[in-house]
């Protein structure tokens, strides 16, 4: 805290996304455990990907580096002996990425989470200057044992977050014909004003570069809104069409707001997901 100390204009982000580093072969929930793995990142990071994934780091994988404390050498073993409890992991398993479960909110996904932190990113949702920015708990919620969702957890984003890796791991070392591309998705209005019980319009655009087929899904990501209501069951009228409607709550009242997903999935061998999200606040 002393850098706000020191410098009180500088605006700190911070994110939650603990499932994306150490042990996360282990201690992910059980939809995206396997692309954290030996066998999946084999295949579809390290090998046959030319130099630079070769090197990619992974656990037990014989890369030595020079100056590195011997603790930190998860090249040259199983074991990560650091921490209360040493871990075995498999050869090949995530080693953990450190500071890049924060770098990724910075890829461009189409979710708004820098323009409002409760918003959601690829980071989950995230706080300012060390506070959340929603009625919300805090992240104390997020349970090790069960790797179940807290309300800020970056884990629901896992999966099209590490197939979007693996479709980059093809960019180094294919031609651009040879590889994937991320579908281009938008909607027609990104905020919408609207009354309690009152039907809004959700116009959604998708185009894929490769021409791929794409996969449609809008859906209401409940818990980064702001609704003192019934949550549970907040669904869009036809969640896999581009166009679709969303009732209001009839109890909504001023000053709440909904967050609305489009997410757009092509289907391709090392598919791409990319969003949309529309925020409809009540008047």
């Amino acid at each position: 805290m002393y850098i706000q100390d020191l410098y009180p204009d500088l605006v700190q982000v911070g994110g939650s996304n603990i499932g994306y580093g150490y042990f996360a072969s282990q201690q992910n929930s059980e939809h995206a455990r396997e692309m954290f793995c030996g066998d999946w990142l084999y295949e579809n990071i390290k090998n046959g990907h030319g130099k630079m994934m070769e090197n990619y780091h992974l656990v037990n994988d014989g890369a030595y580096y020079e100056g590195e404390p011997e603790e930190y050498q998860f090249g040259q073993t199983t074991t990560i002996g650091w921490g209360s409890v040493p871990r075995e992991l498999e050869t090949y398993d995530w080693v953990g990425e450190g500071d890049s479960g924060h770098w990724v909110l910075l890829v461009p996904v189409g979710l708004r989470g820098l323009e409002n932190p409760n918003y959601g990113t690829w980071c989950g949702r995230i706080t300012i200057n060390g506070e959340a920015q929603n009625k919300a708990g805090n992240y104390d919620e997020y349970n090790f044992v069960t790797g179940e969702y807290n309300q800020f957890s970056g884990k629901r984003w896992l999966v099209p977050l590490q197939e979007d890796f693996a479709a980059r791991a093809d960019w180094t070392c294919k031609t651009p014909e040879n590889c994937n591309h991320a579908p281009v998705v938008s909607a027609e209005n990104l905020d919408i004003t609207a009354a309690a019980g009152e039907i809004v319009t959700l116009m959604g655009s998708a185009v894929d570069p490769d021409g791929d087929e794409l996969d449609i899904n809008w859906w209401v990501y409940e818990d980064a809104g702001e609704y003192e209501g019934e949550l549970t069951g907040l669904r869009v009228w036809d969640s896999h069409a581009l166009s679709t409607s969303f009732t209001v709550p009839a109890d909504a009242e001023s000053g709440d707001y909904f967050n609305i997903i489009l997410e757009v999935k092509d289907r391709a061998d090392a598919p791409m997901t990319r969003y949309a999200q529309v925020i409809v606040s009540v008047e």
